[in-house]
């Protein structure tokens, strides 16, 4: 197999999933709480969450009647994520890269990388044309 940080990413956080729901989830939900509340995420929109890693942030907005598409590198957290999005039936969870995105644009009314954003170099201005309000915002 050919080897690059992304698969390096994915096993390292495919081998520690229980770990990362257990220790890392507590924080990152703490974040996606803050996160949620400074946009207007409500019933019916589509949001789209990078990195989602366990689902701090799929969960909660998927609880506030969001559809969420939930993207992570790491198949086991996906996996994971699925096992608790059951209750959410307009939501799921993908094996995607973040920094290549197969969205169309404005697919998505709000984008969130809780605790990923630090790792694309991409950023958040590589994600805004998938949203319709960041596109709107940024012009």
């Amino acid at each position: 197999m050919n080897e690059t940080p992304n698969t390096r990413t994915a096993e390292l956080f495919d081998a520690m999933v229980a770990t990362y729901e257990t220790w890392a989830e507590p924080l990152s939900a703490r974040l996606a709480k803050a996160a949620l509340k400074r946009t207007s995420v409500k019933a019916g929109d589509s949001v789209l969450d990078i990195g989602a890693g366990t689902g701090a942030l799929t969960l909660q907005a998927a609880a506030l009647g969001a559809r969420v598409t939930a993207i992570d590198l790491a198949p086991n957290m996906v996996d994971r994520l699925r096992q608790r999005l059951a209750p959410y039936p307009e939501c799921k969870a993908l094996v995607m890269d973040g920094q290549a995105l197969t969205f169309e644009d404005s697919t998505f009314d709000a984008a969130f990388a809780i605790m990923s954003a630090p790792c694309f170099p991409i950023g958040p201005r590589g994600w805004m044309k998938l949203c319709k309000w960041c596109g709107r915002a940024v012009g």
